[in-house]
């Protein structure tokens, strides 16, 4: 199923794709004020050269949403659902933390940010209540200049969080919750990039988180009351997300080991085998075409007997 189809069958509540109108594409909420990010081509795989993602400068970029009693919180809710897809430039302790989403502010908050806890740079999840005086998160390792796909999961009723990193589940915190048997309500803002209220939100210290996100962000979307997505359904993004990467082998030729790379002998015309004997050095030029907007990936070079269609493939090592 293409990417855009599985969001859909999941039937968010709000989804935006950050493809440079800030529009909702579930028709229901846009967008309305902030510093735009500059926008540039999606992170997401599947979507890259078809979609823009918003990439956010560390210092000012914040993407603020209008007031929606589904998404901020007007009343008590019990369960929520987001999915979004990230790559940090930097990490550190500006500002405690540096808010991917958030919404709320320093007396209820919920928010996903990435911080540096002494020198291991992790991705947080975390819901606050009475001025931080009642605080539950999850969170796990990450790295700078890798994409991610994020899943987060609040559900009071059965007083449990979970996060999803690249599909599968990296943190939980079950067995009751610090706030309680619902998220109270809130009459911060919400945003991707940032705080969208000054003094912040709460982090998983207590303290004010303010700190702006640098890296981007792509394809958020959101599931308000009644709603716990599972690790099936954050797979399913993740793998639908991804398909778009495909690496395909176009060519490949021959040469002597006679010099560099400009001078080396060839051996071969393209795309000919070659019958060689021991103890000859020998290179081989491959021709690989990447679509989409592909991670680093790792080829296997194999080899046998030649005229012997029974023997065993040998790997390079």
């Amino acid at each position: 199923m293409a990417y855009k189809d599985v969001i859909s069958a999941l039937s968010p509540d709000f989804w935006w794709e950050l493809n440079g109108d800030e529009t909702d594409s579930a028709d229901s909420l846009d967008s309305d004020g902030g510093t735009d990010p500059s926008w540039v081509a999606s992170i997401v795989p599947a979507v890259s050269g078809t979609h823009e993602c918003g990439d956010y400068n560390g210092s000012s970029s914040l993407t603020q949403l209008p007031t929606s009693s589904d998404l901020i919180g007007n009343t008590t809710t019990y369960e929520k659902s987001i999915s979004l897809w990230f790559y940090a430039d930097t990490i550190d302790t500006n500002g405690n933390g540096r808010v991917i989403w958030g919404e709320g502010a320093t007396q209820n908050s919920l928010s996903i940010y990435v911080y540096d806890d002494s020198g291991t740079d992790r991705l947080y999840f975390c819901v606050a209540e009475d001025s931080g005086s009642a605080i539950d998160y999850v969170s796990t390792p990450i790295s700078v200049g890798t994409l991610y796909h994020v899943g987060a999961t609040l559900d009071c009723n059965t007083g449990e969080m979970h996060l999803y990193l690249n599909g599968s589940l990296v943190g939980s915190k079950t067995g009751g919750l610090s706030i309680g048997s619902d998220f109270a309500a809130h009459s911060g803002g919400n945003g991707f990039g940032g705080a969208d209220y000054s003094s912040g939100l709460i982090n998983h210290n207590g303290d004010n988180n303010t700190g702006y996100f640098d890296g981007r962000i792509a394809d958020i979307a959101y599931w308000g009351e009644q709603s716990v997505l599972g690790e099936s359904d954050f797979d399913s993004i993740y793998q639908a997300g991804v398909a778009a990467v495909e690496f395909e082998q176009e060519g490949f030729r021959w040469r002597s080991d006679d010099g560099d790379e400009d001078a080396a002998t060839w051996l071969q015309a393209q795309d000919v085998n070659l019958a060689r004997g021991k103890n000859q050095n020998t290179r081989l030029r491959v021709l690989v075409d990447a679509t989409g907007n592909p991670p680093s990936r790792t080829a296997t070079l194999q080899f046998r007997k030649v005229g012997d269609p029974d023997s065993e493939w040998e790997t390079v090592s």
